[in-house]
């Protein structure tokens, strides 16, 4: 009977827990400025920036996430989840354990806010390939 009820307990717990941390994302950031709806998805708000956790994203931004990189071409809402549209870079070969080279594609993905990160540093070389530094 005790072990039942402290399974209940820490189940609770845990589902409150998630839907806390749920709740938090649409508390700790936004879209900024002017929105409006993306075509043919009425229900996706889209801008050209947001805030989340202290980060401001902006259309043009280089971002990471895993292992690949791309440029915001759209920040977007929907369902109080905030996420970037990106065009995402093909890799071009490794420079060193920090740093990389990418190709711009016209390839297209959505990665959450919650789970991008950002380069140190990043140029565009007269070959036309950029190069990013922390990876």
């Amino acid at each position: 009977m005790c072990l039942g009820l402290l399974y209940h307990r820490e189940a609770a717990l845990a589902n409150t827990a998630f839907a806390t941390a749920k709740s938090l994302v649409s508390v700790v950031g936004g879209l900024v400025g002017s929105t409006a709806a993306l075509p043919g998805f009425a229900e996706v708000l889209i801008a050209d920036r947001l805030d989340f956790a202290g980060h401001r994203i902006a259309v043009g931004d280089v971002t990471l996430h895993g292992g690949l990189a791309g440029q915001v071409v759209a920040c977007a809402s929907e369902a109080n989840l905030l996420y970037v549209i990106v065009e995402v870079w093909e890799a071009a070969g490794r420079l060193s354990c920090h740093s990389s080279r990418w190709r711009a594609t016209t390839d297209r993905a959505i990665w959450y806010a919650s789970a991008l990160d950002a380069p140190i540093a990043w140029y565009l070389g007269d070959d036309g390939l950029f190069t990013i530094v922390g990876l």
